[in-house]
């Protein structure tokens, strides 16, 4: 089914996502994402040096993904609550 924003070009993604230019986020290049295979990196090597910094864990996740307060409710029901 064809995006009903480019009806002529099954290939088009919706939105913003069908061309989107940024700027590197290592060396601040302007990349494409229709020009460059790396986007959104510029080159190969800004792809590699930005994964070194996640694997020396120079770049950390500031706040737990999951919201351990979400389950607690799950932990204090028994299991015999959910039979009918």
């Amino acid at each position: 089914m064809p995006c009903p924003l480019f009806r002529n070009d099954r290939r088009a993604l919706c939105g913003i996502l069908n061309h989107m230019k940024f700027r590197c986020p290592i060396c601040k290049k302007p990349t494409d994402s229709d020009a460059n295979p790396e986007f959104p990196f510029c080159s190969e090597r800004c792809k590699l040096y930005d994964l070194g910094n996640w694997s020396s864990e120079k770049y950390v996740i500031s706040e737990p993904a999951n919201d351990d307060t979400l389950f607690e409710d799950l932990t204090r029901e028994s299991p015999d609550e959910h039979k009918n």
